[in-house]
């Protein structure tokens, strides 16, 4: 029988806040109650419960959070069911509740959970309101922009990508909705111009074949080694294969529809080596083949069509995102987006700002589902982050599981 190997050692290491952890285990694991573990200890090393901070995604969470921390300090009668641990960390927090002579009358004195929203809204100290339904919003704006004073300001860069699309204002307009929408992905790499479009395009390539090397398994390197000398390539090594060469292997191995063939028909074949063929085909994954499949039909270079159309839009887009970040403070109403952006540009300025002392109060960030995060907030954490560095009274806890993230459909941030 397999006796499970016991996390004691690693969870007594979880709880030690002077370092800081980030914590990886399956559903089910006990992640959450490691989580108040660590947030009770933290409260006992803080002059105010506020100093503490939760970080999580929904309202519910946070409720549900907080909720749990008040019924764990509160509801004595229950300890008994509680983890030995948990149970001795309450009675150091009720001395320590009586030595600081918190208010224990006021119900959100141990409120310490928010969601990322609402703790972005308080660093942007913004007056202005948070949409839900942006997309209205953005189709009025993008009217006022183009329809308003401002249409002289972008006049030629909006007539260069009309003219991708045969003047086709209203489907511009829906794909630019569509395209401020999901900025936070886009704006920033698109801002740092590093290199020529071409140069971009092969960078991309070149990452989606590193991205299947890391996934090629024995069975799929003996695939390889059988289909290789069919291919016309002069690379004998497939970790130097070219796209062409992977696209050849593509063809050879793959449906159209991007599964691996049952079958494989080659030329000069005997019978031995073609059921051997056939054979390794049956032992391939079908993760492998999708990120093989990726591959297929891509260009070996980026026509010159593309390139314009990409080159007008490094010119339009930045311009027009500025544009409705003015019309956004002007309707006093923004998304998410323009918040986390303008928190993050406060939280990395050179004065000292009141983020700066909001970032330093916060002695210990705890971060509840953290395979969820996007780019932008995961920024918005490295930021807060930066502000402590050299000071040795602050900390940062992150639990997650990359198996359960829930928000890939935008962009999270694995």
């Amino acid at each position: 029988m397999n006796v499970p190997l016991s996390d004691t050692k690693q969870r007594q290491q979880a709880l030690d806040i002077t370092s800081s952890f980030i914590v990886q285990a399956p559903a089910g694991s006990g992640k959450t109650e490691l989580l108040v573990q660590r947030a009770i200890k933290c409260l006992l090393t803080c002059d105010e419960p506020n100093q503490v901070l939760i970080l999580t995604f929904t309202k519910k969470a946070a409720i549900e959070i907080n909720e749990r921390i008040y019924d764990y300090i509160f509801n004595t009668e229950k300890r008994q069911s509680r983890q030995p641990q948990t149970n001795q960390l309450l009675i150091q927090l009720d001395r320590y509740i009586e030595k600081k002579r918190w208010d224990v009358s006021d119900n959100n004195l141990f409120n310490i959970s928010k969601t990322f929203d609402a703790f972005t809204y308080g660093i942007a100290d913004l007056k202005i309101s948070l949409i839900t339904h942006r997309d209205l919003l953005f189709e009025q704006i993008i009217d006022d922009i183009f329809f308003g004073s401002d249409y002289e300001l972008v006049k030629s860069n909006l007539h260069a990508v009309l003219n991708h699309i045969n003047w086709d204002y209203n489907q511009l307009k829906q794909l630019l909705v569509n395209l401020i929408g999901m900025r936070d992905q886009w704006l920033p790499p698109l801002l740092d111009q590093r290199y020529p479009s071409d140069q971009v395009y092969t960078i991309f390539t070149d990452a989606l074949i590193k991205q299947l090397l890391q996934q090629i398994d024995r069975d799929c390197e003996h695939l390889i080694t059988l289909v290789a000398p069919y291919i016309n390539s002069s690379n004998h090594n497939y970790h130097t294969w070219t796209l062409q060469d992977w696209q050849a292997f593509i063809q050879l191995t793959l449906t159209k529809t991007g599964i691996w063939r049952k079958k494989i028909n080659l030329p000069d074949i005997d019978k031995e080596q073609k059921k051997i063929l056939n054979q390794s085909l049956l032992c391939q994954e079908k993760s492998l083949a999708k990120k093989l499949f990726r591959l297929e039909g891509l260009p070996k270079t980026l026509p010159i069509a593309n390139i314009r159309i990409i080159q007008d839009l490094q010119q339009f887009l930045p311009q027009l995102c500025a544009l409705i970040d003015m019309h956004m403070i002007q309707k006093k109403q923004c998304d998410f987006t323009f918040l986390t952006l303008k928190a993050i540009e406060l939280l990395n300025s050179e004065q000292l700002v009141t983020q700066h002392q909001y970032a330093m109060q916060i002695k210990h960030m705890l971060i509840d589902e953290c395979q969820d995060t996007s780019q932008l907030q995961a920024i918005l954490i490295e930021s807060i982050v930066k502000l402590w560095s050299g000071d040795t009274n602050h900390s940062l806890f992150i639990v997650g599981d990359p198996m359960q993230s829930i928000y890939k459909f935008r962009q999270a941030y694995v």
